[in-house]
């Protein structure tokens, strides 16, 4: 979901729906830009409040760690074991 900017109109294969705010329009059903925008401030957060600063070279490392608790964040099973169960069991 995204609002009505251009850059937004790029086909990558993903189920993207627009809100178009200009026309004072902020929900369609079950999309709003209220995800998105929670998203986005989490990240912020997390940098700010954590880590104080992040350097470009680790910005995409930082991003891809806010996605992932994101992504996961109404799962019933405590993160630490969701962490544990993405890891390849090691050959001893």
């Amino acid at each position: 979901m995204s609002k009505f900017w251009g850059s937004y109109h790029l086909k990558l294969g993903y189920n993207h729906k627009r809100i178009n705010h200009s026309e004072k329009v902020y929900v369609i059903g079950d999309v709003s830009t209220n995800t998105i925008e929670g998203f986005w401030s989490l990240i912020k957060r997390g940098i700010d409040g954590v880590h104080h600063s992040v350097s470009p070279k680790y910005l995409q490392d930082y991003v891809n760690s806010y996605s992932f608790r994101w992504n996961r964040r109404n799962e019933a099973k405590p993160m630490f074991f969701q962490i544990l169960s993405c890891l390849v069991p090691l050959k001893v």
